[in-house]
């Protein structure tokens, strides 16, 4: 699309103006086989390269200006040698023999700087949509929750267990970088299983579903399962480097609450409701259950998942009656 604007806007019309002449049909907007189509699927490849390669682990973790350059030389060299390969193949009556000449051929330029504008506004929607998560940038933009409304959702909260040991054992500096790493690693399985990150705190992170997403194929408890396999496939990497094996509590719960676009200058959505204060305090209720992760029975009735074993009664902090919980086999 971006493709095709730019040739409406360099090309059409041209061939009407007085002085002109287009002798290529292939350049022009519009025609049956208009180069447009070709370069704009060029483009399209090319764009999805790069931000493959700027996804790729080993880049992604770097700071975000060196990703931003990688990603600018990685462009501009595999357009210069689209370039010059679409040259040699497209109809064209201009030909540019030496791929360093193509350097000096203002068309060239102008298709990068229009293509590099392109790509970062592309990637700027994409940073919006990994800050806001996925399908809430659109809601936002459309005003959705200007008001606040209703909404169903599966809240999965998760805290580093025994955080205060691991603090002290490995300074706060050190500490951080193996959160970085945990969430890492979070980020994953949230991917897998299609749930949206909603927000960090200290050593917790919050995870949720629109509530028919997150129970189809069991995604809240698979995404929690998935996360604690590739702790474990990481384990040589976590006792070499921090002398520990960093391991999860979860609770889950899911139920009707309010959304809401909050702040000013700094703009947010927020969940208010019991839904989420009763997932958290049921991840609290890990400590004393002993359990690795806790669902509420509200939640169970919905899922398809045959491992749950349910673990009784259990006051919650905060409240006076308690709560049916249930637990994973594989856990016990």
């Amino acid at each position: 699309m971006a493709i095709g604007l730019y040739y409406l806007f360099r090309f059409f019309g041209l061939d009407q103006t007085p002085g002109i002449t287009l002798e290529s049909p292939d350049l022009r907007f519009g025609q049956p086989n208009g180069g447009f189509l070709i370069v704009g699927l060029i483009a399209a490849l090319i764009y999805t390269l790069v931000e493959a390669i700027g996804d790729s682990p080993p880049i992604k973790r770097q700071p975000f200006g060196l990703i931003l350059l990688v990603k600018a030389v990685l462009t501009f060299i595999i357009i210069l040698f689209v370039s010059y390969q679409v040259n040699r193949i497209l109809p064209l009556d201009r030909r540019v023999d030496n791929p360093t000449d193509i350097l000096g051929f203002r068309p060239f330029w102008s298709f990068v700087i229009y293509f590099s504008f392109m790509s970062v506004l592309a990637s700027f929607i994409r940073l919006m949509i990994n800050m806001f998560g996925k399908g809430q940038l659109i809601r936002i933009l459309l005003g959705k929750y200007r008001h606040p409304s209703e909404e169903k959702r599966i809240f999965l909260i998760l805290d580093l267990k025994s955080s205060v040991a691991a603090a002290e054992k490995l300074g706060h500096i050190r500490y951080s970088k193996l959160i970085q790493e945990c969430y890492y690693d979070l980020d994953k399985s949230v991917l897998k299983h299609r749930g949206e990150i909603y927000q960090y705190v200290g050593d917790e992170a919050v995870v949720t579903w629109p509530y028919q997403l997150g129970i189809r194929n069991n995604h809240c408890v698979n995404c929690f399962l998935d996360f604690q396999k590739e702790l474990e496939k990481r384990q040589p990497f976590y006792i070499q480097k921090f002398g520990l094996q960093p391991q999860f509590k979860a609770g889950l719960h899911g139920g009707s609450l309010t959304v809401a676009e909050v702040g000013g200058e700094k703009k947010e959505i927020a969940f208010h409701g019991d839904v989420i204060n009763t997932a958290s305090r049921i991840q609290a209720a890990c400590n004393q259950t002993g359990k690795e992760i806790l669902v509420s029975e509200q939640l169970s009735k919905d899922l398809t998942y045959h491992d749950l074993e349910p673990i009784g009664y259990v006051t919650l902090k905060g409240r006076s009656k308690p709560v049916a919980l249930l637990t994973i086999n594989e856990f016990n």
